[in-house]
């Protein structure tokens, strides 16, 4: 399984017949303050299922890091492939993360990290600056 699409966003949503609706996609927010919370952003991904991924269930987890490392929060997901796919052609699905009244405590670079299985497969840079107040 192979992360071919990866990024943030205010809102998204996948509708049944396979479309994507992306809502104000970003890689860097501005605050006037810190600690700041962000009342709610999504990691939309695409990933895309392979012939040997049938048959199987595949752990996704996601986990932001602040720039020392640290863990701002982690999420998973698994995913069940039957095993009647098998034979098929490489094929993708939507997967949506939400997060909600995330605390942000310091401006800077924050890496949203996705891994399936036990192998990273694709990170988001996210940066998020002080702004200064009007005068």
């Amino acid at each position: 399984m192979e992360v071919t699409l990866a990024l943030m966003a205010e809102a998204a949503n996948a509708t049944a017949d396979g479309r994507l609706n992306i809502h104000a996609a970003f890689t860097t927010l501005g605050f006037l303050q810190f600690p700041v919370t962000i009342p709610k952003m999504v990691l939309v991904l695409r990933l895309e299922i392979e012939e040997q991924d049938w048959g199987r269930t595949h752990g996704i987890a996601v986990t932001i890091y602040d720039e020392s490392d640290a863990v701002v929060t982690t999420t998973d997901a698994s995913v069940d492939l039957p095993a009647d796919g098998e034979g098929r052609q490489s094929i993708a699905f939507f997967q949506l993360f939400e997060f909600v009244r995330l605390t942000f405590a310091q401006p800077g670079e924050y890496e949203v990290v996705v891994e399936v299985g036990d192998e990273a497969k694709e990170s988001v840079l996210l940066t998020l600056g002080q702004l200064e107040p009007p005068d």
